[in-house]
């Protein structure tokens, strides 16, 4: 009787001895964004010279020749030129089931990069000096310029979700305690900003005015979700 009466009476002492469990924290989770918008510091162009002829040979020398004389001009203007695509295909006529080849068709693209209130001035310098189009204008902002405009998306995206935390938690009359866990949902890396293109646009004498470019900014959003304890 007396080892059954001890046994319990360390039993007692054993689970009066173990710490409470500490109450899980009331938390909420919020989630915060912010945009920041940046200047474009780069305009990018992809022209193009398109050739056709009867016989592959003719349509590779011109389209040479001609090149040559894009490329040159462009550097002189340019910040950085490259070259972007050559491609030099036949082309068929096809009449009542029946395929004829009506000869070949070559193209030359060059990607140029300058300032973009120089933009258009090249795009007219590269019309002048034989492209027969403009495939594509984009504009873009410096690394440089990115990260610094992120990092501030991201600060602002915290403090916007704490503000909306706070939002919450005042109809209760409660306030926030601490920050158990903040997740970045991912930073939109601006894509160059799309232009116009005009597409086998060919310039004459007649259409010698100056070819007018408005950049705009790009746009940075970030967005993250904070957990909160109350």
């Amino acid at each position: 009787m007396f080892k059954k009466i001890g046994f319990f009476f360390a039993a007692l002492c054993v689970l009066s001895a173990q710490p409470a469990r500490a109450e899980e924290p009331s938390v909420v989770v919020v989630r915060g964004e912010a945009v920041q918008k940046i200047a474009v510091e780069e305009a990018i162009l992809d022209v193009a010279i398109e050739v056709r002829a009867k016989t592959a040979v003719e349509v590779n020398r011109t389209l040479a020749t001609k090149a040559d004389v894009l490329l040159k001009a462009l550097k002189e203007s340019a910040s950085t030129v490259n070259t972007g695509n050559i491609d030099l295909r036949p082309e068929y006529n096809y009449d009542e089931g029946r395929q004829r080849l009506l000869g070949f068709v070559g193209n030359y693209t060059l990607r140029a990069r300058t300032a973009p209130d120089k933009a258009g001035a090249l795009i007219d310098k590269a019309f002048a000096n034989g492209a027969t189009r403009l495939d594509a204008i984009s504009f873009t902002a410096s690394d440089a310029s990115i990260k610094k405009a992120t990092d501030a998306a991201l600060s602002e995206a915290v403090s916007d979700a704490l503000r909306r935390a706070d939002l919450m938690l005042s109809p209760l009359g409660k306030k926030t305690q601490r920050v158990l866990l903040i997740q970045e949902e991912g930073t939109a890396a601006p894509q160059p900003m799309p232009g116009q293109p005009m597409l086998k646009a060919m310039r004459s004498e007649a259409m010698a005015a100056p070819t007018p470019i408005a950049p705009g900014q790009q746009t940075i959003r970030a967005g993250v979700t904070v957990t909160v304890s109350f």
